[in-house]
């Protein structure tokens, strides 16, 4: 009896070879998701951090700080993500002392929700 490739072969070959692939494609897709949330982040952590340490610079070098300054520090940043600021009133949680909150917003993406990364710095 000489048996051949049938047809059940046959789709059960194409069959498992699509479920490999498909899972395969939504393994990279997850991937891709998370190698861009990851950059994101440290985007986020290297410009705030960034903008953070050079307000304390002239915080030290001059004991005072200028708010003037900062639209240029911002401005002089090359990312694709808009960077805002505002001063609070003193808060009891900063011993009476104003905060100036940094933010970075992403806006939102395919399967990814808009973020808002935010840094405060505690001012004289």
């Amino acid at each position: 009896m000489n048996r051949g490739v049938t047809l059940v072969d046959i789709m059960l070959t194409i069959s498992l070879s699509v479920l490999l692939f498909a899972g395969g494609f939504r393994l990279i897709s997850a991937e891709r998701r998370a190698l861009r949330v990851a950059r994101e982040n440290t985007l986020a952590l290297y410009v705030l951090e960034g903008l953070r340490n050079r307000i304390l610079s002239d915080i030290m070098r001059d004991y005072t700080f200028n708010p003037d300054r900062l639209p240029g520090y911002i401005a002089d940043l090359k990312i694709p993500y808009r960077v805002t600021w505002r001063i609070t009133d003193p808060r009891q949680e900063t011993a009476g002392q104003r905060v100036l909150e940094l933010w970075m917003e992403i806006p939102d993406r395919m399967y990814a929700g808009a973020h808002r990364y935010v840094r405060e710095v505690i001012l004289p």
